[in-house]
């Protein structure tokens, strides 16, 4: 279902100094009218069967959409109309954003340079290990032939 609303004011205007689409705006409760809510609250906060492509459109031109975004896909448990997804989407979104191994994207841990696992995460992340990394790695492979080497002649002798 389409809905065709009134534009009774121009989008700058009902925009006010960059923060959302304040509920008492005039397009706001146009299109809250002519969807057939009682309320702008009953359109972003729609119950189930209701459709909710109100909300969106006004969430569409918003201009702090991504923010709102941000805030909704952090709290799981908010409900309505939020940058315009409802929940499912969020949750398609938040899954989206996940990595292979399920936890959540975020910045590549910093380099324990000059450890072996220095080295590793070097590896991990495709690069080429710097030169302390790779002595590190050496120096402990070197210990560990070393401890092999004894438990080896203990057993011998024990």
């Amino acid at each position: 279902m389409s809905y065709h609303l009134p534009r009774i004011l121009p989008r700058a205007d009902f925009m006010a100094d960059g923060a959302c689409s304040p509920p008492h705006s005039p397009f706001v409760l146009e299109v809250a009218r002519a969807a057939g809510f009682a309320s702008v609250l009953d359109m972003f906060f729609i119950s189930p069967g209701q459709a909710a492509e109100p909300a969106k459109l006004v969430c569409a031109d918003c201009p702090v959409r991504i923010e709102c975004l941000e805030y909704a896909l952090t709290d799981p448990s908010l409900h309505g109309i939020w940058a315009g997804l409802g929940q499912r989407e969020r949750m398609a979104e938040r899954r989206r954003r996940r990595t292979a191994d399920g936890r959540p994207q975020s910045r590549p841990r910093p380099i324990n340079h000059g450890t072996p696992g220095g080295y590793i995460a070097h590896r991990r992340r495709g690069e080429e290990p710097c030169d302390d990394c790779r002595r590190a790695r050496k120096l402990k492979q070197v210990e560990q032939r070393q401890a092999k080497r004894e438990a080896a002649r203990r057993r011998e002798v024990g």
